[in-house]
């Protein structure tokens, strides 16, 4: 299997709706080719968070060495791709919004003065989340535990920050 990519290189699949702007979904390496997913860009932000295993996950030109546990903010419309690194399978979760979950209508004063100084940012492409900060470590325990009960339950929305 590989993305489905328009010529541009923006990813095909749709990452929610309208009504719910959210796509939480778990993945597996080992169900793409190769084990690396194509090099794409989404207008959806995308926080990444490896359950098991590890990726090399490249954002522009800037590549992570995501070990379980840590994670990894992609910013609107930014290229990215993932490859396996190691020889075992790296298990993720990945969690797309699309920014108008954030600032509900368009042309709103959330989405001027807050969310588009980020989204539109060139310079601003991704942040890493990794276990050395406390509010990293509560991040990613409260998202591998939703990770769970997505595994458990197929798709159970239990995100509680």
């Amino acid at each position: 299997m590989q993305l489905a990519l328009r010529g541009d290189g923006r990813e095909m699949k749709s990452h929610g709706d309208y009504g719910f702007p959210l796509l939480i979904s778990l993945e597996h390496l080992s169900a793409y080719e190769m084990s690396s997913f194509a090099c794409h860009w989404h207008p959806e932000l995308e926080f990444t968070l490896i359950l098991k295993g590890e990726i090399l996950y490249q954002i522009n030109d800037h590549t992570y060495h995501l070990k379980a546990g840590e994670g990894v903010f992609c910013n609107s419309n930014m290229l990215h791709t993932g490859r396996r690194a190691g020889s075992s399978d790296c298990t993720y979760l990945s969690v797309t919004v699309n920014p108008s979950l954030l600032y509900g209508y368009e042309a709103s004063l959330i989405q001027t003065k807050y969310i588009q100084p980020v989204t539109k940012n060139p310079l601003f492409p991704s942040v890493p989340f990794t276990e050395g900060e406390a509010w990293e470590r509560r991040f990613s325990f409260t998202c591998s535990r939703s990770g769970s009960s997505i595994r458990s339950r197929h798709l159970t929305m239990n995100w509680s920050f």
